[in-house]
Formats: C-alpha cells, sequence, structure tokens
C-alpha cells in the first residue's frame, strides 16, 4: 500500500475512535446525487455499521472509488449513502429499493452475514438486480475473497495489518466526518449450557438387628 492510499485508509479508519457524530442530512433530491456517465455505479457494497465491516468497505472504496451503504439493525431506521467523495446521504427506510434501484449498479455484494446484514434488506433489494454477499467466519478471508472478485491485489494483507493496528492502538484518528454515524459493535458470547447435577439418592435404611432366642424364657 503506498503512503498516500495508507494515510486515506488511516482516515478511514476513524469509526474506532469513539466519537459521537451528528447525522447527516437528507438532500431534498437524491437523484442528483449519481447522474452522468462519470458517476455510473459499477459496484455497491451494502454492509453494517461495525468495526470491521466498515475497515473492510472502506479500503476497497480508496481503490475502486465505488459507493457503499451503511444499514441499520433496527428496522425503519435511516440507511447511510457513502460515496467515494462528496457529501453522504441519510435516506428514510422506506426508500431503500428505489435508492437502489435508482444506482442500478453492475455489481452489488453483501458483505457479512445476517447479523451486520439483516436480511430484511436483502429482500428489498429489487428482484431484477443480482447481490453476492460474501460471508465466512474470519474477516481475514471475506478480505481476500473480496479481493479476488474486485480483482484488488493486496486487499487481504492490509485489511489484516490494519485491523491488528486499530486493536492495538497504533492506529488511530480523531478526525470527525459528520456524514457518518457512530460505529456501533457486535459482542459475540458464548453460551454454556451445563448438564444438570445429578439426582441425590438417599441411602437404604440400615436394617433392624435381628434377635435370635435358642432359649425359650419360662412362663411364671
Amino acid at each position: 500500500m503506498s503512503a498516500k492510499l495508507f494515510a486515506k485508509a488511516a482516515v478511514c479508519v476513524f469509526l474506532l475512535a469513539g466519537l459521537a457524530f451528528p447525522s447527516m442530512c437528507e438532500l431534498r433530491n437524491w437523484t442528483k446525487v449519481y447522474q452522468g456517465a462519470k458517476q455510473d455505479v459499477v459496484t455497491l457494497m451494502i454492509t453494517g455499521n461495525y468495526a470491521k465491516s466498515r475497515l473492510l468497505t472502506d479500503l476497497i472504496q480508496t481503490r475502486n472509488n465505488q459507493p457503499y451503504i451503511i444499514v441499520p439493525q433496527k428496522q425503519g431506521d435511516k440507511f447511510y449513502f457513502v460515496p467515494a467523495k462528496g457529501d453522504g446521504l441519510a435516506l428514510d427506510d422506506d426508500k431503500f429499493t428505489r435508492f437502489v434501484k435508482f444506482l442500478n449498479p453492475k455489481n452489488i455484494i453483501i458483505i457479512g452475514d445476517s447479523r451486520f446484514v439483516p436480511d430484511y434488506y436483502l429482500n428489498r433489494i429489487d428482484k431484477t438486480q443480482t447481490f453476492i454477499r460474501i460471508n465466512n467466519k474470519y474477516w481475514d478471508d471475506i478480505a481476500a475473497a473480496a479481493g479476488d472478485m474486485l480483482d484488488l491485489p493486496g486487499l487481504a494483507k492490509d485489511y489484516k495489518r490494519l485491523y491488528q493496528e486499530i486493536m492495538s492502538g497504533k492506529l488511530y484518528t480523531n478526525k470527525e466526518r459528520s456524514e457518518l454515524p457512530p460505529i456501533t459493535e457486535i459482542k459475540e458470547t458464548t453460551v454454556i449450557v451445563e448438564a444438570p447435577p445429578a439426582p441425590i439418592i438417599e441411602p437404604p435404611p440400615a436394617p433392624e438387628p435381628i434377635v435370635e432366642v435358642k432359649d425359650p424364657i419360662p412362663l411364671k
């Protein structure tokens, strides 16, 4: 990764700074955002507002200059459109289908499993549009698959290094991008099911002693 690209990616990972970002304003006429040959959308990424997925989509965007959409976890909340350049958009939930259809991307890539992009949004993509979900337990493998699919050599290597630096605190920026929502985290928990304790069995009562009478007792 070049120094310029690395610096741009570093700015993109502001999302882990833990800052509070104000919501961006919705444009009155969002159809003017992408018009003309120079603004054609080849690849549209859709992901959730989480550290792992946002880092990957930002890294891809620095290389292919393509937009992505951040979907919320709660149905009915606004979704965010993040172009490579210029201001973003916060759009109402009911505009999702029409907006994705209007962008008319050649490729729609869903990044992450249903925790990152709930099926609710996949079901609302127009039936005439094709999408592909990249899903894996390990995000390094998701980055590798995205790199192969989009012909972005070195994407997985850069992703792994930057994510490790973020987690270690080496890569940190407090640069605000007011058009984006604050980052949220997925808490992965392990549920341990313990076997019920064995029932307590009371020992059987001790047998009563048996008295043997050898000689009969004479009656008086």
